[in-house]
């Protein structure tokens, strides 16, 4: 039942805009004389509202901050709306959470991308097991 509680505390605020964070790229010293190629990307950082210390505040932070354009989104969007409010009546059977996903295909892609913001970019450490 997480996403109505996000629900709620997103209608509380969503003033502020999105914010990313990425990692850097190392470089690495090549032989003699000569310069080694630049490295490939680092992990994400830590995310905007990595001081929070619970989910619940950890939530607040990102819906209200680095996530609420894309909850924005998915709250303008009937299809979005319609699979937040059908999830949690699922109770993590599987099936009935691909019939959500199913039954609303408009809001899938924007339902996924708010998820991913809270609960993989941002709140991962305070919400283990919900980045999906």
């Amino acid at each position: 039942m997480r996403w109505p509680t996000l629900l709620l505390m997103a209608a509380l605020g969503d003033c502020f805009g999105p914010s990313t964070t990425s990692g850097a790229g190392a470089t690495s010293t090549g032989g003699t004389g000569t310069t080694g190629a630049s490295g490939t990307g680092g992990t994400g950082g830590a995310g905007a509202c990595n001081t929070t210390t619970t989910c619940a505040d950890c939530k607040v932070c990102a819906l209200n901050g680095p996530c609420a354009a894309l909850w924005g989104a998915c709250n303008a969007s009937s299809a979005c709306s319609a699979i937040d409010q059908c999830l949690p009546t699922c109770a993590g059977d599987a099936i009935c959470e691909s019939d959500c996903y199913a039954n609303n295909p408009g809001g899938a892609s924007d339902y996924k991308a708010a998820n991913q913001c809270v609960y993989c970019a941002q709140c991962s450490k305070e919400c283990p097991g919900q980045c999906k």
